[in-house]
């Protein structure tokens, strides 16, 4: 290897002891590569261009006109900052081109669903001529039509909603003696969509076993039921009353049968005021018992050895009844509003003393005669002006018993 020249060199850069272009002194005793190391300037370290250089003379390595260094760590030095001149470069022009690419699929994609939305004039599905059709005009009603012309017709139950409510038909049971009875009649209420639960002077209250047999779905019966020291006092708020028996003696009817129920209970705009009145497991309802009704219904058995029935089984046949009843059309409403239980209890009452009072009735047994009376009136569902009216005539002929002498003379008697 030759020996290094002795001639200064001349930094590009600023010296540390000078102006610009100033020539660095150094010793000859000191070699060039340690001078290099010690200045730490090259022409090979000066990778930026001077203001005055064109661009492209920048971009290519500064090593064309670097003096030839003679050794092998300035040939190192040079090298490697030759290499990280390029990577700079690299990598603005990679970050360049990155940026712009990036930047025209961001401007391609904010404009894709603009130019869809411009473009796209096809017609859009719309709800409204579904919401405006009518139910045989629909696209569901055409398919079913579709299939009930054709050749294979199947009937199905009709499971349409109850156009009529039942919450004002209550269940009253009297003396009942089983709770799980009480139970079950709940859920018999429940399923049949009926009013309140009603009990009279019950032997037992069991709310464990009458949970039970109510299930799940008839807690809130049980939650409301109410319970009645009489059956008078229960029947006070009610304008009809529906008596229930096993037994078609001739001194219980007319007889209803359950089918015949749902027009006379669902019928007027509001419906009367209804109790459907059950007696105990072993007896049923006594004779007592109905005459506080206004009707009676009597459910028909095979066979009369086994007309009683489950007291739950009972309720439920008669709330099915009514549940048929009410999802078709209702009848006629009645001229007038039936007038309250204890209205009509009050005027047959008093139409019982004032009758007895002038022998018409005899004084051992007068409501058993009385009844006859009573099954006139209770064809007409009397209101509350005609149960007036009929106290009224009790009251004049009770004053004109007890004041004979001021009565009036009547017309006479035809000859």
């Amino acid at each position: 290897m030759s020996n290094p020249v002795e001639t200064p060199l001349k930094a590009p850069g600023k010296t540390s002891g000078g102006s610009p272009g100033a020539p660095l002194e150094t010793s000859p005793e000191t070699p060039r590569a340690a001078r290099l190391g010690a200045s730490g300037e090259s022409s090979g370290l000066q990778s930026k261009p001077s203001p005055k250089t064109p661009q492209k003379a920048s971009q290519e390595p500064s090593r064309k006109t670097a003096p030839k260094a003679s050794g092998a760590a300035a040939q190192k030095t040079a090298q490697e900052a030759s290499q990280k001149a390029i990577q700079e470069v690299s990598d603005a022009s990679s970050k360049k081109a990155f940026q712009e690419a990036a930047q025209e699929v961001s401007d391609a994609s904010s404009k894709k669903p603009f130019q869809e939305a411009a473009t796209d004039t096809a017609p859009k599905a719309s709800l409204e001529p579904l919401q405006n059709a009518s139910p045989s005009e629909s696209p569901w009603a055409r398919k079913r039509q579709g299939k009930e012309n054709g050749k294979r017709q199947v009937h199905r139950l009709d499971r349409r909603p109850a156009t009529i409510s039942r919450d004002h038909v209550d269940v009253i049971l009297v003396e009942p003696q089983m709770p799980e009875n009480i139970g079950a009649t709940a859920r018999a209420i429940a399923n049949t969509g009926l009013g309140r639960l009603v009990v009279v002077a019950p032997r037992t209250l069991n709310k464990q076993i009458m949970e039970a047999n109510a299930t799940s779905h008839a807690q809130h019966v049980l939650a409301s039921m109410v319970v009645a020291p009489g059956l008078r006092s229960a029947l006070a708020p009610y304008q009809l009353v529906v008596g229930t028996t096993a037994r078609a003696g001739s001194r219980r009817g007319p007889l209803l049968s359950p089918g015949g129920l749902a027009p006379l209970v669902l019928s007027g705009d509001p419906p009367p005021k209804t109790a459907l009145v059950f007696g105990p497991e072993r007896m049923g309802l006594s004779t007592a018992d109905i005459r506080y009704c206004h009707r009676v219904v009597r459910i028909p058995t095979a066979k009369s050895a086994a007309s009683s029935l489950n007291l739950a089984q009972a309720v439920l046949i008669l709330g099915y009844e009514l549940l048929l009843g009410a999802g078709g059309e209702p009848a006629a409403p009645p001229d007038v509003i039936p007038a309250p239980h204890a209205l009509m209890t009050r005027m047959y009452d008093e139409m019982e003393s004032v009758l007895t009072g002038i022998g018409y009735l005899p004084a051992d047994n007068p409501g058993h005669w009385l009844m006859n009376i009573k099954k006139i009136l209770n064809r007409t569902l009397l209101s509350q002006g005609e149960c007036d009216l009929l106290l009224g005539v009790c009251r004049q002929i009770r004053w004109a018993v007890k004041n004979l002498s001021e009565v009036p003379p009547g017309p006479e008697e035809p000859s």
